[in-house]
């Protein structure tokens, strides 16, 4: 049976593969689970609690790793070696050759790197990593998922059979756009990785998803050559905040397909970009 691959990138750095980089380490697998935080509200005056919502909260995925050594002194080098390749302060992004177009953004907790028994030349290492955000996601945006290559979509991802997504639209009053996250993209209430890039001439732009209700508005004369970003809840025009050209509004994209109205102008190109979201 091959060896499972273990794909990791610290901060800027190139991605490399477990093996590659230490050549005495080998990756046996992981475990892992999504964490749900349901709140509840408790009065004081009625029986039980009421429920507010399900967060999906912080989780950990546990890996395991072989490392082998030929002697004692051997083993302090690697061990030394080990801790330096994770112990570092850099957000991790971790994904395996079984799923590798989703990818995790984790940190380490503490580990202890033991050999297996007395007399052994080989450790078993599991490190238990953070994911502070709860999630993996797509190893590429939503707009270049089809610039990657395929490695950038697999099975197991929610993308309809067959058909090409697109993210990018011109002047149509009426386009539609799919998420295929396991849940909800919500920039207002869970924080979710957005960015709506806009460029239009005219007296305004207004954009509607008709699924939800959410909808923004700009409603300053720009010429096609401004560069405007609704990224989460904040707007910028060319670099510069630009808040006060709006109507404070946000938009939020639904499972699957969402249908979103343009108006205002019919001369736009609008790049919806955010990365999918997945429970395991």
């Amino acid at each position: 049976m091959s060896e499972i691959k273990f794909y990791f990138k610290i901060g800027n750095q190139d991605e490399q593969e477990i093996n590659d980089a230490f050549p005495k380490v080998s990756y046996l697998g992981h475990v892992g689970r999504p964490e749900f935080s349901n709140i509840y509200n408790t009065p004081t005056i009625v029986d039980g609690e009421q429920f507010i919502q399900t967060v999906i909260a912080p989780t950990t995925i546990t890996c395991r790793f072989m490392m082998t050594f030929s002697d004692w002194y051997d083993y302090q080098l690697n061990k030394n070696q080990f801790y330096g390749l994770f112990g570092n302060k850099d957000l991790i992004r971790i994904r395996t050759d079984s799923f590798p177009a989703k990818v995790a953004y984790v940190r380490p907790q503490s580990f202890d790197v033991i050999p297996s028994e007395d007399g052994s030349n080989s450790c078993i290492i599991e490190v238990v990593f953070d994911v502070p955000s709860g999630y993996k996601q797509s190893i590429m945006r939503s707009d270049s998922l089809y610039t990657y290559g395929e490695n950038a979509w697999q099975v197991g991802m929610n993308l309809p059979n067959g058909q090409k997504l697109n993210y990018t639209f011109n002047g149509d009053s009426s386009i539609r756009v799919y998420n295929a996250s396991d849940v909800d993209i919500d920039p207002y209430f869970s924080k979710h990785d957005l960015r709506i890039l806009i460029n239009f001439a005219g007296s305004g732009i207004k954009i509607s998803n008709s699924i939800n209700g959410t909808e923004w508005s700009y409603n300053k004369a720009q010429s096609f050559s401004d560069s405007i970003v609704l990224d989460g809840v904040d707007t910028t025009l060319n670099g510069t905040n630009a808040n006060l050209n709006t109507d404070f509004g946000y938009i939020k994209l639904n499972k699957g397909w969402n249908d979103i109205v343009v108006t205002g102008t019919t001369q736009y190109r609008i790049t919806f970009s955010f990365p999918f979201l997945y429970l395991d």
